[in-house]
């Protein structure tokens, strides 16, 4: 007989970036279970979003479940009648069914267990539960008075085999055969699902798209047609992208214009930065200049863009700020400023680093065939002044980048500023 499994535990946010890792350690945990007991399966499938995760098992042979022990112990060989025919009676079986194995040193009876003896939605339930308990996130907590750590609150465990419903017991919530729509789009909608196939039909039509590769294809898709009609291009971040993704069960993609003025004369890297680092968002452009940013939400409304907008000039205003006080001083004033910044307890300061590599960078140049002593001392005295400066304070992810910008806009030799902008390459 083949059967389907369906679990799901609806919780409250999950972050992104610990979904692909629990996707994975659910289909592990369940795989390893399966193939310890014998159990043939088609395929396991494990769904996650911001809100829930999702458990398939396709055709289990329910017939090859065999338990941990598929043998069951009677009484001694020289015991006597009426005690042989007890265990009989209470297992169903006659004497024909009787084997002999020694244990120690006597012979005892034994009886196979019929397979169909082995009770798969027990298992189930025992087996889910154990993964519940023993679920490795990298952050919990606890909610309420229950003693149980997870992620994030468990709000609903649906779990059913075929048309049953299994009892699987967590946090004190019980299993049951309904779960909820889209929080918002379908106002948390109560949906009973009678079979696991009318999961995935129910789901999508109250706005909620469980595989992860679906919700992204739908981000770009909506991206694509915007930038078709505007002649831009998206600025790749794959890593934000996957992280959007993981954020929203619907994806909304809503499209705000970076403030030009605002970002005048700011290096793109630091407009780069501000868009995907700070405010989470993807940014578009003409190849030169952005002009758009992207953000996903679960409800389109004008007044969010505006509110987006708003933020994003901010940054973009204290990143100017930022740069035109830094410009006030020359690199070597920075470089002053280095002694005050600790590198290590036991390494001293990075004034101090600053001093090794110059002296390990001048050792190499002189097996570097045509390697001028003077650019390369240069290059490696400057190369950690700007950690001194406002702009990398508030952005390190920009340190060696507007190292070389500021060495450029204090006319450093090229050589120099490019040593400068590459010196944390490979990244």
């Amino acid at each position: 007989m083949s059967s389907q499994l369906l679990f799901e535990c609806l919780l409250e946010e999950i972050p992104s970036r610990m979904q692909n890792s629990a996707a994975a350690q659910v289909k592990s945990y369940v795989a390893n279970a399966f193939n310890k007991n014998n159990a043939k399966f088609a395929s396991i499938e494990v769904f996650i979003t911001a809100r829930r995760i999702t458990l398939f098992v396709d055709s289990i042979s329910i017939s090859g479940f065999k338990g941990p022990n598929d043998e069951v112990k009677g009484p001694n060989v020289n015991a006597p009648k009426s005690a042989v025919e007890g265990f009989l009676r209470k297992n169903g079986k006659s004497e024909t069914d009787l084997f002999v194995r020694r244990v120690n040193n006597g012979n005892f009876y034994f009886i196979k267990k019929d397979v169909c003896s082995f009770n798969v939605q027990e298992f189930l339930k025992n087996q889910l539960e154990e993964m519940l308990k023993n679920f490795s996130w990298p952050k919990s907590m606890r909610w309420s008075e229950g003693k149980e750590r997870w992620v994030r609150p468990i709000k609903n465990i649906l779990c059913i085999l075929n048309d049953e419903i299994i009892l699987v017991s967590f946090a004190g919530i019980i299993a049951c055969n309904v779960t909820y729509g889209h929080r918002f789009f379908s106002s948390d909608t109560v949906l009973t699902i009678k079979t696991p196939k009318d999961y995935f039909v129910l789901l999508e039509k109250s706005n909620v798209i469980l595989q992860s590769d679906k919700r992204k294809q739908f981000i770009l898709d909506q991206i694509d047609k915007f930038t078709k009609g505007q002649s831009l291009q998206l600025e790749e971040n794959d890593h934000l992208l996957n992280e959007l993704t993981g954020l929203i069960e619907w994806p909304i993609v809503l499209f705000g214009k970076v403030n030009q003025e605002k970002s005048s004369g700011l290096p793109k890297e630091v407009v780069l930065s501000i868009i995907n680092t700070q405010q989470k968002y993807l940014a578009l452009s003409n190849g030169q200049r952005i002009s758009h940013f992207v953000t996903v939400v679960n409800v389109n409304n004008d007044e969010v863009v505006k509110g987006h907008e708003i933020i994003l000039e901010a940054r973009l205003a204290d990143a100017q700020f930022l740069i035109s006080q830094d410009k006030k001083e020359n690199l070597d004033y920075y470089v002053k400023k280095l002694d005050s910044i600790l590198f290590h307890a036991s390494l001293g300061s990075v004034e101090e680093k600053v001093k090794r590599i110059i002296a390990l960078s001048k050792y190499m140049a002189i097996y570097v065939p045509r390697a001028s002593l003077i650019k390369v001392e240069r290059a490696a005295y400057l190369a950690k002044a700007d950690l001194a400066t406002s702009i990398v304070k508030e952005f390190p992810e920009l340190q060696g980048t507007m190292g070389g910008y500021y060495a450029s806009y204090f006319r450093e030799d090229e050589e120099i500023v490019e040593a400068i902008t590459e010196h944390y390459k490979p990244i």
